[in-house]
């Protein structure tokens, strides 16, 4: 077995917004992809502007078939917990710099993994379609992607690869009970709950989880949102992530934790004459100050970490045991399921499966 990268794209300058297909026409099977996209800021400090919220949706299609479909945020957030680590990034908000995110595309339990792969022989046209829009505060002209395929040669044909696709996504409701049909075409190895509310605690936007088939005939589970949380935690994380931001001196600065949950943020200012106040909230932001010997806010580069639970207000949920697939839950079995979440905010909400696709 030989394992190579193979380079599709190689910093590829993209139009400020649009959707661009990639053809996927590599003959091994593909463990994983990695997709290298950037920005440059312009002339202003470029705030909580991440470069994977400015992508909308990565899919792989083939003709009107979709296999895959995430977000920026979301596909980070998969990553996050597939990998047990944030991905390769450089979260900078200082004016004229580069900010990047490397977001790996993993289609098996683990890189390679010889049972779970991506044969894109096994399809007619497949391709790699990503729909993105920079923000105001990056410059023109300078939204770059790079594309690598990691592959495996010298294996036998794969016959299924692991796949997550978005089930749904809404704008949450004050209160009440929002009830999503799921999936019953295949297993489901892995469930991903999304509700994004600046400054709301995830806690406080769903606070009770029910996954339930048939009309309860069986109720996978029925819990709280302390209760689900820890089960997310006793299964994965805490998790790390670095970001270099600017402190403005007007006073509280308010910045991106991109992770909640049970958040701590730590940061030293661009000088050792300075001193940096933090506060983390758990509620996805920490709050900072930076100040002078004289006791003054002083405006300053900000070298953060930030540790928490739930990548991009993601959270995980694993059915069964994750590297044997037949303790994943069979979804087939059932005529109806659903996913009941009680609400609590105007937030950006959206539900997700892993699966495994046995490609035709």
């Amino acid at each position: 077995m030989n394992y190579r990268e193979v380079l599709l794209e190689d910093d590829l300058v993209l139009p400020d917004s649009g959707t661009r297909t990639f053809p996927l026409d590599i003959q091994d099977p593909i463990t994983e992809l990695l997709l290298k996209y950037s920005l440059l800021n312009g002339a202003a400090v470029a705030s909580n502007v991440e470069p994977e919220s400015t992508i909308s949706k990565i899919e792989i299609v083939d003709g009107g078939a979709s296999y895959m479909s995430m977000s920026g945020r979301e596909a980070v957030a998969v990553a996050t917990y597939e990998k047990g680590r944030w991905p390769p990034s450089r979260y900078i908000e200082v004016l004229s710099q580069t900010q990047r995110i490397t977001i790996p595309i993993q289609f098996g339990r683990y890189v390679g993994d010889p049972e779970f792969a991506f044969d894109p022989t096994k399809l007619r046209n497949p391709q790699l379609r990503i729909t993105w829009a920079k923000d105001d505060l990056h410059l023109e002209d300078n939204v770059r992607l790079g594309i690598i395929a990691r592959v495996m040669e010298g294996v036998g044909p794969p016959t299924q690869c692991l796949m997550t696709r978005q089930v749904n996504s809404w704008t949450g409701a004050g209160s009440g009970v929002k009830t999503v049909e799921m999936l019953v075409d295949r297993p489901y190895r892995r469930l991903f709950v999304r509700s994004y509310l600046y400054g709301s605690l995830l806690s406080a936007l769903f606070s009770h989880l029910k996954l339930t088939c048939n009309a309860d005939k069986l109720i996978v589970f029925d819990l709280d949102d302390d209760e689900f949380a820890d089960i997310v935690r006793d299964t994965f994380g805490p998790y790390n992530v670095r970001k270099f931001d600017y402190y403005e001196a007007t006073g509280w600065d308010y910045k991106n934790c991109l992770i909640d949950g049970r958040t701590i943020a730590l940061g030293t200012p661009g000088s050792q004459y300075l001193t940096s106040i933090f506060w983390a909230s758990g509620a996805n932001y920490y709050s900072c100050r930076v100040r002078s010997e004289a006791e003054v806010d002083t405006s300053s580069n900000l070298q953060v970490m930030i540790t928490g639970d739930f990548p991009h207000a993601t959270y995980c949920y694993q059915f069964g045991r994750p590297m044997e697939p037949e303790t994943w839950f069979q979804a087939p079995e059932y005529q109806d399921i659903d996913l009941k979440l009680s609400e609590g905010g105007a937030a950006a909400n959206s539900v997700l499966v892993q699966q495994p696709i046995a490609l035709p």
